[in-house]
């Protein structure tokens, strides 16, 4: 966790473990404290924590966007959680913004119908 202050206000960067091997213990997030929070996150799993927290926006990735994509089916395999949906693009629920990056690799070392990315975020005061 680091707060970053500027012209008054703080922002909290955060950042939560891998969901399969990583700590489990969020409590030092919960207690996180800014005028706007960031979730860094590597899966988009961790949506569910990021309500919780009421954060601004999380950033994850992951998924790669599909990284292997058929045009009549969709991503060939995408590790999260089944049922899991959301691969790429910007997502918001209840006040929360999520990013979904592409990336620029994967493994295998393979892309499908799932061009690389690379993204400049740009943030702004409400």
């Amino acid at each position: 966790m680091v707060y970053l202050k500027r012209k008054g206000k703080t922002l909290a960067l955060l950042g939560a473990d891998d969901l399969w091997e990583g700590d489990k213990d969020v409590t030092p997030l919960m207690e996180a404290k800014g005028d706007a929070k960031i979730l860094l996150a590597h899966q988009p799993d961790h949506f569910t924590l990021a309500k919780k927290l009421k954060v601004n926006l999380q950033i994850s990735g992951h998924c790669h966007g599909g990284q292997i994509l058929f045009s009549y089916r969709g991503a060939a395999h995408c590790p999260d959680r089944p049922g899991a949906q959301i691969r790429r693009g910007v997502h918001e629920e209840k006040g929360v913004t999520l990013f979904i990056h592409r990336g620029i690799g994967g493994f295998p070392p393979l892309r499908t119908l799932c061009r690389p990315q690379v993204v400049k975020l740009i943030l702004k005061t409400a």
